[in-house]
């Protein structure tokens, strides 16, 4: 196929009765045109004298430039000729496959015959497969379906209006385009979706770390109830429980500044049969060894000071150690192949996260 994916406005024109609606040509167009005419008066004039290959070193050799031929094909494909080379091609395996998809009306989508033949060379069912420019959405909807895991990674908007959409129809079975007929596939599976949030620290003006302006309350009690191991459950009814560890272990976030008073006043309602966990910027009129002794079931923590402390710096390898994932007591239906196996469709609907 003649048409490239980057767009120059110049580059589209009408060749063979073909304008690209998607991408451009290769050749400007006058070097198209000028190909098309050298390729007719090759057909016109010397074809019964020799073949193709043969014209275009004749060309070469009186004109010291490599010859340019653009024609159409009988399936009506827009080809460009390559002229003989005086070395052969490791491999032809890639010939015969067709590199771009028409599931989507995504730009750049590849064909998945194409993400076939390289999931299918390079790993074995159950191995993990990583797209970090997941675009459409070709690689994961084929390596499910191959029965492999995946993950991918989007910026773009794309991953609602094209990946997620393409991916439950790949899960309910609705998809039978591209491997599906091939591999017999039937639907199944899950996935998960998690939305990255934002840097939780920024620096201010004077070089000092404090919480990221975009971090609502709500966002900033759910990242660090994560952060320090606790499940985020806000209760309706006690004010100052944000989360919990245990039926006795509770985590308080506030941006105040606390008095001793107030914390008195925080201690006196947990109980002694209880434990809390206070985030805060501050507290003042007592010591942290002091704050120990007189508050016994509470914990004093300032922010952002916990969360550098959980910041690791200079490492060579920041791999994700992702913990605590929501389980889904469903299991497949009968029939089904599940690559996650506590993930049911139903659950990926409902997985978005803001961290």
């Amino acid at each position: 196929d003649g048409a490239r994916l980057t767009v120059t406005p110049t580059m589209r024109f009408e060749l063979f009765g073909v304008t690209p609606e998607k991408g451009q040509w290769r050749w400007s167009k006058d070097r198209a045109y000028a190909a098309k005419a050298a390729y007719e008066n090759y057909c016109n004039n010397h074809s019964t004298r020799v073949s193709l290959d043969q014209y275009w070193h004749e060309l070469e050799e009186t004109t010291a430039n490599e010859p340019n031929f653009v024609r159409k094909s009988p399936d009506g494909t827009v080809q460009y000729y390559v002229g003989p080379r005086n070395y052969k091609m490791l491999s032809d395996v890639w010939l015969d496959l067709r590199v771009l998809g028409k599931i989507t009306d995504f730009p750049h989508e590849k064909h998945e015959d194409l993400l076939y033949r390289i999931i299918d060379w390079v790993t074995n069912p159950g191995d993990l497969v990583l797209d970090s420019f997941a675009g459409s959405g070709t690689t994961g909807a084929v390596a499910h379906k191959m029965g492999r895991r995946w993950i991918m990674i989007e910026l773009g908007d794309h991953c609602h209006t094209h990946i997620i959409p393409r991916l439950q129809k790949v899960i309910d079975g609705e998809d039978q385009g591209g491997i599906s007929k091939a591999v017999d596939w039937k639907g199944g599976g899950g996935f998960r979706y998690y939305h990255l949030a934002p840097s939780l620290l920024e620096k201010d003006r004077w070089g000092n770390w404090v919480i990221n302006s975009e971090y609502n309350p709500a966002m900033l009690t759910e990242a660090l109830c994560k952060l320090e191991g606790f499940t985020h459950a806000p209760s309706e009814t006690i004010w100052w429980q944000h989360g919990f560890s245990t039926e006795r272990d509770f985590i308080y976030i506030t941006t105040q500044n606390l008095s001793a008073e107030q914390l008195q006043a925080l201690s006196e309602d947990v109980g002694e049969e209880r434990s809390l966990l206070v985030l805060c910027s501050a507290w003042r009129g007592v010591d942290a060894a002091e704050a120990g002794i007189r508050w016994p079931n509470l914990t004093l923590k300032k922010i952002p000071k916990v969360v550098l402390s959980r910041c690791e710096w200079g490492h060579d390898d920041y791999s994700l150690n992702v913990q605590n994932l929501p389980m889904s007591q469903s299991a497949p239906k009968k029939g089904q192949m599940s690559l996650f196996s506590d993930v049911s469709r139903e659950a990926a609907k409902n997985a978005k996260k803001p961290g």
